[in-house]
């Protein structure tokens, strides 16, 4: 979700060119809940990480416009190993190895499949959760993002 100003919004997929290139979109809204919000939606592969393995990530800042500024970070992800391989590559992934092409596709196909239902109650399937050690590189990932 996009602040585009005011109190609009819009919902732009994690398959999409913005999310896939790790763009950053700052609302310019002089009002509203919008007024402050910088937002950054990624797909992402996190390094070194299994070829059906990559994450969907959120950050969102919102900055206050008194002196001294403040901001205030919320950030999520989840990382989700889909039922076939993305990402060509041998046994595990380096972050470079994966395309734009090949992240857009991972993330069409897993926001398709993995969830148990799309509603706010959603989870991610059992059989779609990262690995132990998928999850661990996943959280680095997360640490720096």
């Amino acid at each position: 979700m996009q602040c585009t100003g005011g109190r609009s919004f819009r919902c732009i997929p994690f398959s999409d060119d913005t999310a896939v290139q790790r763009t950053t979109h700052a609302s310019t809204s002089d009002e509203g809940v919008c007024k402050g919000i910088v937002t950054k939606g990624v797909t992402a592969k996190p390094h070194k990480t299994a070829d059906s393995v990559a994450v969907l990530a959120l950050k969102r800042i919102k900055c206050n416009t008194d002196k001294p500024k403040r901001c205030a970070v919320f950030k999520t992800f989840q990382c989700i190993k889909a039922d076939k391989a993305f990402f060509k590559c041998r046994d595990v992934c380096k972050t470079q190895d994966a395309k734009p092409e090949h992240l857009s596709a991972w993330a069409k196909y897993v926001s398709a499949r993995a969830w148990t239902n799309r509603t706010k109650q959603a989870e991610i399937k059992l059989a779609w959760r990262c690995s132990k050690q998928d999850q661990l590189k996943a959280d680095a990932w997360f640490l720096i993002f």
